[in-house]
């Protein structure tokens, strides 16, 4: 990321007052040619999590210039994305938990005991 994205942080503008936004993460789709963030400025969803925001964007550019999603499918894609680097992210800390309590690996499935 360039320096404007530097510690994977911006600010933005907004009625007067500085906003920082953190950088979740950012992808880019061979299938549509855009670049994506998601990220969120530490404000709460009405049901009390962090509000998280998707948006395309151009990493060349010279200033953020954050752009709305605009399809549904795009939309889909990036919760998607979140959910499974979320997911990805609890099963590494559960491994490392485990790990540094001693532990070990963590148990196979049944399905898999069986075969």
């Amino acid at each position: 990321m360039s320096e404007k994205f530097a510690n994977n942080k911006f600010s933005v503008m907004v009625g007067g007052k500085e906003i920082v936004c953190d950088i979740l993460f950012t992808h880019h789709s061979e299938q549509t040619g855009k670049d994506y963030m998601a990220f969120t400025d530490h404000s709460k969803a009405p049901d009390g999590s962090a509000s998280v925001f998707y948006a395309t964007y151009d990493p060349n550019a010279e200033s953020i210039d954050l752009v709305p999603i605009q399809t549904q499918s795009e939309w889909v894609m990036m919760r998607e994305m979140f959910e499974q680097i979320q997911e990805d992210a609890a099963r590494e800390m559960i491994q490392q938990f485990r790990q540094a309590m001693g532990a070990g690996e963590e148990p196979k499935a049944e399905e898999e005991k069986a075969e």
